[in-house]
């Protein structure tokens, strides 16, 4: 696990690896996505042990159905099923979980106000262009909002189309891309 060390706030913010879960074959080990054909049985234990990593409760845990958009909500306890790729939540001790693979993992905090919040992205490139930073940091209502990046895959590993490319540098500017 990764710890976000004095991460703004009243949460706890971890980023998993792969490493320390019970998925075996393609998804081993810490498999945490049902969309995958790994067994539910191993996918819930994967996730208990990332909850207990981060001291939160699995029967709370919220998570959604990724769809590579720019779409962020209100996290609700245990909910699973919202189409977006983003939750947001004000509710300290309220887990919420963005799942990634290729994809990037980020987290955005708001410390400041009455109501400290926090957002957990998914952020392909997909959802960047469309602008999945902004609805996060929209979702959290003002203030200062600090981020940090998670791990994902990198240019050694994934190759996107001229297309993507022309599109991030319209989008955020020249000289954002390599070849």
């Amino acid at each position: 696990m990764i710890r976000w060390e004095n991460a703004p706030g009243p949460y706890e913010v971890v980023f998993s690896t792969r490493e320390g879960g019970v998925s075996e074959g393609p998804w081993s080990s810490l498999n945490l996505g049902r969309m995958t054909g790994d067994e539910p049985e191993c996918v819930d234990e994967n996730r208990r042990r990332v909850c207990a990593e981060a001291g939160a409760d699995p029967d709370a845990l919220a998570l959604n159905y990724q769809c590579h958009s720019a779409d962020v909500l209100r996290a609700r306890p245990a909910a699973r099923d919202d189409r977006a790729d983003g939750l947001w939540t004000d509710e300290p001790g309220l887990p919420v979980l963005a799942l990634s693979a290729d994809c990037l993992p980020i987290a955005l905090a708001r410390a400041n106000g009455d109501r400290p919040a926090l957002a957990v992205l998914h952020a392909g490139w997909r959802g960047l262009l469309a602008g999945i930073a902004e609805s996060g940091v929209r979702a959290l209502g003002g203030g200062r909002v600090t981020a940090i990046v998670g791990p994902g895959i990198g240019p050694c590993c994934y190759e996107v189309g001229g297309g993507v490319s022309t599109d991030f540098e319209r989008a955020f500017g020249a000289g954002l891309t390599q070849d």
